[in-house]
């Protein structure tokens, strides 16, 4: 069941008001001040609780940057967050709650610097890569700061997931490094990267326990050398980003919702 503060609305705020003290937060509504501090010291105390409370919230709420910085996005609709993410008979085993914060994204996003209008919720406790809500997908940080994946993600990207039928959040780090490398390789020499030329290049794959795909590089034609075998830790560190303009590059490729222990055959190159 979602938590009733997720369904505040608070659109377009920079700083949330306090919330009703529940047990998610973790937090007072009031700071506590000692009464013989002087009113400098009950300003900087109030200020300091209202920014504790400011960061709670964004660990809660959709936010959306504005190209400056990050402001309460729309509120999900409770419905949304109840889509069935797997499908009957499947179960996805290994994975933990994210440890994303809006710290760490907020982090990220100066890093790499999205488009006004890049929108992202960090799951619950209960949520995995697997259960975005309606209009939200799965990424993962190491994508960004191990891979060097760039906003908003490259229509070739969202072609090959969804002529394979997999979700975005089914990619391992690995997989996303020898993409983003075959396709900077392939600008480099005047060669637009494209689904066929990917599929040439490289072998998939899903782990049946996880149900994360991954893929390799065909032996005759490894022309990627010195990386790393694996990122570790990839998969803990994840959130959900909002399906717009600012995140995707072409919003008419048709993204998969589920997990889908099953790799599509690509039948149009």
């Amino acid at each position: 069941m979602s938590s009733p503060i997720r369904r505040c609305s608070l659109k377009g705020k920079a700083i949330p008001p306090p919330p009703i003290p529940t047990k998610e937060t973790k937090l007072r509504s009031t700071p506590i001040v000692n009464p013989g501090a002087d009113a400098g010291s009950v300003d900087k105390d109030k200020a300091s609780a209202e920014m504790e409370i400011s960061l709670a919230l964004a660990d809660l709420l959709p936010m959306r940057w504005t190209g400056n910085d990050f402001e309460f996005d729309e509120e999900i609709d409770p419905e949304q967050e109840r889509r069935l993410s797997v499908k009957k008979n499947q179960k996805w085993e290994n994975l933990f709650p994210t440890r994303s914060t809006f710290k760490s994204i907020r982090r990220l996003t100066l890093q790499t610097s999205p488009p006004a209008g890049f929108s992202f919720l960090i799951p619950a406790d209960h949520q995995r890569p697997w259960t975005p809500p309606v209009g939200y997908a799965c990424v993962y940080e190491s994508w960004f700061n191990n891979c060097s994946l760039w906003w908003p993600l490259p229509e070739f990207l969202m072609t090959y997931y969804s002529r394979r039928k997999i979700a975005l959040g089914q990619y391992t780090a690995n997989e996303i490094r020898i993409l983003v490398t075959l396709t900077v390789l392939a600008a480099e020499l005047g060669i637009k990267m494209s689904v066929r030329l990917f599929e040439e290049l490289t072998t998939p794959s899903i782990t049946a326990k996880t149900g994360f795909f991954y893929g390799k590089m065909v032996p005759k034609y490894n022309v990627i050398t010195g990386k790393p075998s694996k990122v570790n830790f990839w998969n803990r560190v994840y959130f959900y980003v909002k399906i717009n303009e600012a995140s995707f590059e072409d919003l008419s490729v048709l993204l998969n919702g589920y997990f889908n222990a099953n790799i599509g055959m690509i039948s149009n190159r």
